[in-house]
């Protein structure tokens, strides 16, 4: 027989089973209905914060300090970009609609339009717009296209407002006035492409610099003459052709830099002798790069002042021919006879630039000894190999010796296993050259 606690319990257990069952139903239902409620809400909210009218956020500090700048200080900045840049600027703001018209300098070119028609129009439109200050600076590159009455337009524009720097490659196209402007003190001339210098010469008084670049030169007339307060010369791979010599006259002339000068003749090689007469010339420096200058005849006898001197002579020729040989013998000759004229100058360099490397002859004073280096162009460093007295004839013709072993490829440079014998063998053959 069960116990009465048993029997209770499976009595009680039926009672129990319904109402827990149909309560848990309600309650089931509740939570659900609850759940449905809280999503609905929580998706009419997310809607509603992603459809909420755009607010501007709130002002951080920050501060335009370009715009707080000076008038003139901002004309200044804008003067030093491009012009197309500078016009614009004008769609940054109100404020800086016109700024662009105050510049005093113009920089046009033609490579960054799409075509002549916009590039015209940029040109003209600039000229019509800017406001009438002194122009201190134009820079006019057509890259070889037609624009002859753009490009006088241009220039009588520059003249009217006291232009004091050009740069330009419309050589041919400049307008007669121009050569009589009396506030030009630069002068770049660019891009020649081996045309004709204007036959006309120039009257600028005022010109302190000049730099030519790719033109051919005339010799009938000396071509400097009327530049009476040239200061500064560059000639850039310019040519000149039959003539014997020619001559560069400046009576208050400083610098002279002539870099890639060329000579075509009816012989390929012929003496081109280059007289510079120059009473205050301080400063010279030659790049001889084309094999058709040589061999040439340096003068600089009229040069009292000169103190310094930088020449770079790049000789790559073959090494093989009896043609090749006296090329090469008229070469060497015709860095002595320039190391010989300019033995006066207080600081002398010689660049001479070999197949088996580069080689640097050079000393600082009039009276220090002349190093011969070897310069390592991976790393800009140089490597002494030995050192001379001051330059005199003795020591020249050992020069001469030195240079046709290191043309013909004899010397030892380019071996590293006899690198470190080879300078004592040359210094015991200048003591029996001095002895």
């Amino acid at each position: 027989m069960d116990s009465p606690r048993k029997r209770i319990v499976q009595v009680a257990r039926p009672s129990i089973v319904f109402p827990f069952s149909l309560c848990g139903a309600f309650l089931i239902l509740y939570i659900y209905h609850n759940s449905q409620l809280t999503t609905n809400s929580q998706r009419t909210g997310t809607w509603m914060m992603n459809h909420q009218p755009t607010r501007k956020k709130p002002h951080l500090g920050v501060e335009d300090r370009l715009s707080n700048l000076p008038e003139p200080l901002i004309s200044h900045i804008l003067s030093l970009m491009d012009t197309k840049d500078a016009v614009q600027t004008s769609v940054l703001s109100k404020a800086w609609r016109y700024h662009w018209t105050n510049i005093h300098t113009l920089d046009f070119d033609y490579g960054k339009f799409c075509n002549p028609v916009r590039f015209r129009k940029f040109v003209l439109d600039v000229l019509s717009r800017r406001k009438g200050f002194h122009l201190h600076k134009l820079k006019l590159y057509c890259s070889g296209t037609t624009h002859v009455s753009m490009a006088r337009k241009v220039f009588n524009y520059a003249k009217l407002h006291g232009l004091e720097h050009l740069e330009t490659d419309m050589v041919g196209k400049f307008p007669t006035s121009l050569f009589d402007c009396r506030n030009l003190n630069t002068l770049k001339l660019d891009r020649g492409n081996s045309r004709d210098f204007p036959s006309k010469p120039f009257n600028l008084v005022t010109l302190t610099s000049l730099e030519i670049h790719g033109f051919r030169l005339p010799a009938k007339w000396n071509l400097f003459s009327g530049f009476l307060n040239l200061v500064n010369l560059t000639l850039i791979d310019c040519r000149v052709s039959m003539v014997l010599n020619f001559t560069i006259s400046a009576p208050c002339l400083v610098n002279l830099k002539i870099s890639g000068f060329h000579y075509l003749g009816k012989k390929m090689y012929r003496d081109l002798k280059l007289v510079i007469s120059a009473p205050k010339l301080q400063f010279l420096e030659l790049r001889l790069e084309h094999p058709l200058v040589y061999p040439l005849v340096l003068s600089v006898e009229n040069c009292p002042v000169l103190d310094q001197v930088n020449i770079d002579m790049n000789i790559h020729l073959n090494h093989c021919g009896r043609k090749d040989y006296k090329k090469r013998q008229t070469l060497i000759s015709d860095a002595m006879r320039m190391l010989e004229m300019l033995c006066h100058v207080n600081s002398l360099a010689l660049s001479l630039d070999f197949l088996q490397g580069k080689f640097l002859l050079y000393r600082n004073t009039r009276d220090a000894e002349t190093k011969f280096v070897e310069l390592y162009e991976e790393t800009g460093e140089e490597g002494l190999l030995y050192t001379l007295p001051m330059v005199c004839e003795s020591v020249l013709n050992h020069v001469s010796i030195l240079l046709q072993e290191l043309y013909t490829g004899k010397t030892p440079i380019i071996w590293p296993a006899y690198y470190k014998n080879w300078p004592a063998y040359y210094k015991n053959c200048l003591l029996d050259l001095l002895r």
